[in-house]
């Protein structure tokens, strides 16, 4: 019993010697829980919010009513509502494409000749929405279920859209000839008492507390909305009626992206655990006795790794086609793989150094790769997170890489729409390189 405790305090005192695996021990699920803690608890208090873009090509009273709407819900942000831009509507397609605002709302002519009547047939709201936004599109669709609603209450509150809309309703009836004449006159009574009593009602709302807003004699509002979901695209000339589906073809489109970051952020995290275990065997040291320049030596191991992950993205790629998904474009999504590929070898060299042994780099390696997964959505939703959170997720390399793969594979983004997120990637790459190579080169001599 003696030898087992002396054996595992010797375990303990190598543990409180080594600082940085004692930190991912004790430290790191601190981190973890109070990351956690911030996105549950910002969508506990603070409603996630939605940033669309509003088309109003109607320019009548509801359609403003309606966006307005909108913003009182307090879920939605409105990007271009004090903004005046030309092809607004192509260039909030764009974005929605490229994934920096989630949908796009257009309300088409005619939209408020029938919004807000019961009885009539509704012009229908297109809706724009990125394709991997699932949860934020029964979100938003709500949203504007509920806004169209109020439209109902908004007619009934104006004295002209009130006899407008009872108008409509008589002549709706009248020239119904499937009804029996009887039941079309009932019916037209049936209408003036309603808009009798509802005058009476607002009357005598408006009489005993004049101060107080009209909206509350209509406690409950209606839903009332027709919502078309149409496809994002770049060519303006397809028009909005053609399938979303042409550019994503199955799920596999929006979820392999995320599997294949995963799998390069496991290679990373291997080779980073391998180089420095070389270096407790000695083995990386009698690489240097040979005659190996230290280049020769990083640059092989950077080599494997590069490959590596260009094998692990091409044997999901290699899979998700054989279950359905199509990349639109071959060659930018070989350049996103290379863009990839070069940023995780720069970080593996980076992670490497960031400990003496197997031990403290194995829990860096893994810790920061679920942190860049957790900041850069391929944990939770971006939309979710609070604000610091997303604005944070721009240092992460796993957004811009799975933007990359989106772009070649569905977003069908053109080369210099590829080139942001490559070359943050590349840039990335190369200053985990370079911080790499000068730790090492301190360490080895």
């Amino acid at each position: 019993m003696v030898r087992i405790l002396v054996i595992a305090g010797k375990d303990l005192q190598l543990l409180l010697r080594d600082p940085l695996g004692l930190f991912f021990i004790l430290a790191f699920p601190a981190i973890m829980g109070i990351i956690f803690g911030a996105i549950t608890g910002s969508s506990q208090t603070d409603q996630a919010i939605l940033e669309i873009a509003v088309i109003d090509e109607d320019q009548s009273r509801l359609s403003t009513r309606f966006t307005s709407a909108l913003v009182e819900t307090g879920s939605i942000r409105i990007w271009n509502r004090d903004a005046t831009l030309e092809n607004e509507r192509q260039a909030s397609l764009d974005r929605v494409r490229r994934g920096r605002l989630t949908a796009v709302v257009i309300l088409p002519r005619g939209f408020g000749e029938t919004a807000g009547m019961p009885w009539a047939s509704p012009v229908p709201i297109e809706v724009a929405i990125d394709p991997s936004r699932t949860a934020e599109r029964g979100m938003l669709q709500g949203l504007l279920v509920e806004a169209a609603g109020s439209l109902v209450t908004a007619r009934l509150e104006d004295p002209a859209s009130r006899r407008a809309l009872f108008a409509s309703g008589r002549r709706e009836i009248e020239r119904n000839q499937k009804l029996p004449t009887v039941t079309r006159g009932l019916l037209v009574r049936l209408l003036d008492l309603l808009e009798r009593e509802i005058e009476g009602e607002l009357e005598r709302a408006s009489s005993s507390n004049p101060t107080a807003p009209s909206k509350s004699t209509f406690p409950v509002d209606l839903e009332l909305a027709r919502i078309e979901f149409v496809p994002i695209d770049r060519q303006g000339d397809r028009g909005l009626g053609a399938n979303w589906h042409d550019k994503v073809r199955s799920r596999w489109d929006l979820s392999f992206p995320q599997g294949m970051l995963w799998g390069v952020l496991s290679c990373s995290a291997g080779f980073a655990i391998s180089l420095v275990r070389e270096q407790e065997q000695g083995t990386f040291l009698r690489l240097q006795v040979a005659p190996l320049s230290r280049f020769q030596i990083l640059a092989g191991k950077a080599a494997a790794c590069f490959v590596t992950v260009l094998f692990v993205i091409l044997a999901m790629v290699l899979l998700g086609y054989a279950l359905g998904m199509r990349p639109i474009s071959p060659l930018l999504l070989a350049l996103a793989a290379f863009s990839i590929a070069w940023s995780f070898v720069g970080i593996m060299l980076a992670m490497s150094v960031t400990g003496r042994t197997a031990e403290s780099v194995n829990g860096a390696a893994w810790g920061s790769g679920v942190l860049m997964a957790m900041f850069g959505g391929g944990m939770v939703p971006l939309v979710f997170m609070p604000n610091f959170m997303q604005t944070l997720s721009l240092f992460s390399p796993v957004r811009w890489a799975v933007e990359a793969l989106e772009g070649a594979i569905w977003r069908n983004y053109s080369v210099v729409e590829m080139l942001r997120p490559c070359g943050v990637l590349m840039g990335i790459g190369a200053i985990g390189f370079s911080v790499g190579i000068l730790v090492l080169k301190r360490r080895t001599g």
